[in-house]
């Protein structure tokens, strides 16, 4: 049986937030559309920022989209750092709660 490979639509989407799951362990959400995922997640780290750029596929069709998490292995734990999105131009990523996170808050 011979395998083929289809080309398949690709492109770069911002990263719409982050947090840190565990020291070295960083969660970057990116929305994803029905039949789109996340094919590759580049990031340089320094000793002030870490930057990323994430890579889609799928096609895009209608439908809900979602508020998906993507996570990534940094050499060193997150820290002070900011986190910036090379699609907007480095622009500053805003850290992500959780809506149960913020339930559980006392008021």
């Amino acid at each position: 049986m011979e395998t083929t490979w289809e080309p398949h639509e690709q492109r770069w989407r911002v990263c719409c937030g982050f947090r840190e799951r565990e020291p070295g362990r960083l969660q970057l959400r990116v929305v994803l559309g029905p039949g789109e995922g996340v094919c590759n997640v580049l990031m340089e780290e320094d000793e002030d920022a870490v930057t990323v750029l994430i890579l889609v596929c799928g096609a895009e069709t209608p439908g809900d989209a979602c508020n998906c998490p993507v996570h990534v292995y940094l050499e060193e734990p997150l820290g002070d750092r900011a986190v910036l999105d090379l699609v907007r131009g480095r622009a500053p990523v805003a850290a992500f709660i959780a809506s149960w996170e913020l339930e559980d808050r006392p008021a």
